[in-house]
């Protein structure tokens, strides 16, 4: 499933969610990129119902375990958690797998590689921020989240929060050195108040509310350029640092016996 990176003429779309939401599709099958079956046993009845709409499947992260009673390294041991869990619930025909749930930062990333060991599929990850400074529950920045997803595999990455104030916040942070598609996951009564910058799908909570709204150019899209050349975000997994690259030419430093002291 393959989203483009965000255009200034683009409209949002929506993943379908909602088994009662399919004739609206029937309807308007531009208005959606792509949808979430129910379970792995309906993923070949809704592929084939919306066909050619990719259709996918949600897979929850599992708990973290006790870092007391753990064998080290407790990354791997998570990855190898997540290989468990998701096995079962994966699909030949799925089209890509939506993580969400994660409890921490670095657990959402474990899950990615296990998930990335287990298939070849298009991922997308849910992010929940939880202030209106674009940090997670662990501190972690969105800027920062989203620079190691999309170095690691992930395509798109969903935002959702607790209010519309922090939701418009944390895309308007995010969205200037995202490299991947933007999406949000939100409440229908939310539109009037939120500000979808580079968003290019939506999961809705009611599908017929987004569908009238997007017929009706209810909602507010806006586009930040992604083009950031004066500063490259590098992200050391939970902080976003900014570096201002430079292109010189140093002075010539022969290879002698002191090279390392001439190199510093």
């Amino acid at each position: 499933m393959d989203i483009p990176l965000c255009q200034s003429e683009h409209e949002p779309q929506l993943l379908l969610n909602d088994p009662a939401a399919i004739s609206l599709y029937h309807t308007a099958p531009e208005q959606f990129a792509g949808a979430l079956a129910p379970n792995v046993e309906l993923c070949d009845a809704w592929a084939e119902e919306l066909a050619p709409l990719p259709v996918g499947l949600a897979l929850e992260c599992p708990p973290e375990p006790d870092a007391e009673h753990c064998e080290r390294p407790i990354t791997m041991h998570y990855i190898e958690q997540c290989k468990e869990v998701f096995r079962p619930l994966l699909h030949d025909d799925a089209a890509f797998y939506y993580l969400h749930g994660a409890p921490t930062f670095p657990a959402l990333r474990a899950a990615v590689l296990a998930l990335g060991d287990l298939c070849g599929r298009t991922v997308i990850a849910e992010l929940h921020v939880e202030d209106d400074e674009g940090h997670l529950p662990d501190g972690t920045d969105v800027r920062a989240a989203i620079g190691v997803l999309q170095r690691i595999g992930v395509t798109t990455v969903l935002i959702s929060a607790h209010d519309p104030e922090s939701l418009t916040q944390a895309l308007e942070i995010a969205a200037p050195y995202a490299r991947l598609s933007l999406g949000v996951c939100m409440h229908a009564d939310w539109l009037s108040q939120t500000t979808l910058y580079n968003t290019e799908v939506i999961v809705p909570d009611i599908t017929e509310a987004f569908v009238a709204a997007l017929h009706g150019n209810q909602v507010a899209c806006k586009t930040l350029p992604r083009d950031h050349d004066d500063f490259i975000c590098a992200p050391d997994g939970k902080h976003a640092h900014f570096i201002a690259p430079t292109i010189d030419i140093s002075d010539e430093i022969e290879c002698g016996p002191h090279l390392d002291e001439d190199l510093i």
